[in-house]
């Protein structure tokens, strides 16, 4: 996948050898749609990829990131995100083992307006949850430099204005299910 093979070859591979979408990389254990995510794969492949194994896209690597995070983090789509969560939506509220969830990882790193509506609408809560080091989506987007910015900010003050983030939510940072607690002070 990091070699940005065509998607008939992947199928291909898969086809042959279906063990390969649960087969870890060595270093950091992560699965093929890891990987695809990780160096920002075609599309359709990371859609080919999610729909052919659903529970590969909650599957943690070594640092507790899922696909999303990784896609977050390198640019990808609306498209993919969506893919993504239509695999599992609960990807949307999954915490790496520094607390950050796909949402942060995509403002951090200057995701599209249209990627981080879809991170919004999969999971309002997602929005007041911090980081481990105390981190909101509203003080990431603070800081980043993007075009995008102030829809960013107006997004996501909306979002906490409107109550949908509050209560309780079950979140997930790594391995560990916990509840988190959610008011519009966050």
């Amino acid at each position: 996948c990091s070699l940005h093979a065509p998607l008939p070859v992947v199928k291909a591979i898969v086809e042959a050898y279906p063990e390969a979408l649960r087969m870890n990389e060595s270093a950091f254990k992560r699965l093929p749609i890891h990987v695809a995510c990780q160096f920002a794969e075609r599309p359709e492949v990371i859609r080919y990829l999610a729909q052919e194994d659903r529970a590969t896209a909650l599957e943690p690597d070594i640092l507790g990131r899922l696909p999303i995070h990784y896609a977050c983090s390198n640019g990808s789509n609306q498209t993919v995100i969506k893919a993504l969560l239509a695999a599992n939506p609960a990807s949307a509220l999954y915490a790496d083992y520094s607390g950050w969830l796909p949402l942060h990882v995509a403002i951090n790193f200057g995701a599209s307006t249209e990627v981080i509506e879809e991170l919004i609408n999969a999971c309002p809560a997602s929005v007041a949850v911090q980081t481990v080091k105390g981190s909101t989506t509203v003080s990431l987007a603070e800081k980043v430099s993007t075009k995008n910015k102030a829809e960013i900010l107006k997004l996501l003050k909306d979002t906490v204005a409107s109550g949908k983030c509050e209560g309780r939510h079950l979140s997930r940072v790594g391995k560990t299910s916990h509840f988190v607690q959610v008011s519009r002070a966050a």
